[in-house]
């Protein structure tokens, strides 16, 4: 492979290569990968199903998959992948991913993605980072190593979100939750502790993450106050040259952020001062509590698929699909897929 120039603060590395947004749920992490994806020289798995930039989860992904060196578990691994949505968004094909070998799931995303973002003659592919990997140092070790072997450098961006209580607030109304009742009274207080200790967790693992590898760190409000000066220093990170095509939102923005940032309409003069009075200030002296506390809630996810097939349902049958995400809470895609239907002439 060819060489880019080295970002700043970096050795050089190899291209195309992974820029990683670091970032936890309802900071931005969606917002600034479709930034990134703006510009020509960068390259995303993107579409409108999923606001943009669609979630790699790479550690669930090399999890679920195991030894693909394995023929039975690669056939399994295949019939499954190819169909997911987001092999169908860096243009995936089976035979060029039979023919890379991979040993595991990283060997395959690492694989499709340089050949997805050389085929569009981009220097940089785009993706968050998992954030089960920021309270996971062994497996997150590993990562950064295998990174760093194949192409020269770990290089990320951070973006957090400064008002806390702002992001609670998010949290609690996002669309897609409404199997989990999260306006019941009792329910939201779980929901509190669970997210609280997800926040503390994060941001000390982005702090520590994007220290240690000289990685750009931004906040939600100076996205939002300055984009442009905030995506020339993106560019500048990554020895781009700044495109005016950073500025257009090309994705309609993520539900929640339609709404007021006011904490108030949500969360109750008590729910505020239980977050700021005792759970963060537990959560930061006791960040092992709270590093339990997540990895006992994330059991099921390791037990689920974890691809999309939003795409192969919306072929299929765009109604059916419409319906799904309705009963699911995803109000605003659910009338996406809806109005698509009808544009295109079906029921």
């Amino acid at each position: 492979m060819n060489h880019a120039s080295p970002p700043g603060g970096h050795p050089s590395v190899k291209s195309p290569a992974p820029v990683f947004v670091l970032g936890s749920a309802r900071s931005g992490t969606t917002w600034l990968g479709n930034l990134l994806c703006g510009h020509p020289a960068v390259a995303g798995a993107e579409h409108e199903l999923h606001w943009g930039l669609h979630e790699s989860n790479v550690f669930l992904n090399q999890r679920h998959w195991g030894d693909l060196t394995r023929p039975p578990a690669f056939e399994q691994f295949m019939s499954a992948y190819c169909d997911a949505d987001y092999f169908r968004l860096v243009d995936g094909d089976p035979g060029f991913l039979r023919d890379a070998h991979p040993g595991d799931f990283y060997d395959a995303f690492f694989a499709l993605m340089d050949r997805f973002a050389a085929r569009q003659s981009a220097r940089w592919w785009v993706t968050k980072l998992d954030y089960l990997l920021y309270y996971r140092p062994a497996e997150l070790e590993r990562f950064v190593t295998r990174v760093r072997a194949r192409y020269g450098a770990f290089v990320c961006i951070a973006v957090t979100r400064a008002d806390r209580l702002a992001t609670m607030a998010s949290y609690i109304r996002m669309e897609g939750k409404r199997r989990q009742h999260r306006t019941n009274p009792v329910v939201k207080v779980l929901l509190l502790a669970l997210h609280a200790a997800r926040m503390t967790c994060h941001e000390q693992g982005i702090r520590a993450l994007a220290g240690r590898h000289g990685g750009l760190s931004l906040t939600l409000e100076q996205l939002k106050a300055n984009r442009r000066a905030s995506c020339e220093s993106i560019c500048r990170f990554l020895n781009l040259d700044y495109h005016q095509s950073m500025m257009t939102d090309r994705y309609a923005p993520n539900s929640s952020y339609n709404q007021s940032p006011d904490s108030r309409g949500v969360l109750a003069a008590w729910h505020r001062d239980l977050l700021s009075r005792v759970l963060f200030p537990l959560y930061n002296r006791l960040p092992g509590v709270a590093a339990l506390f997540l990895k006992l809630r994330e059991i099921p996810k390791f037990r689920a698929c974890p691809l999309y097939f939003r795409l192969k349902k919306r072929d299929a049958d765009p109604g059916r699909l419409a319906k799904e995400l309705s009963d699911e809470g995803e109000v605003s895609l659910a009338a996406l897929v809806a109005g698509t239907t009808r544009a295109s002439g079906g029921a």
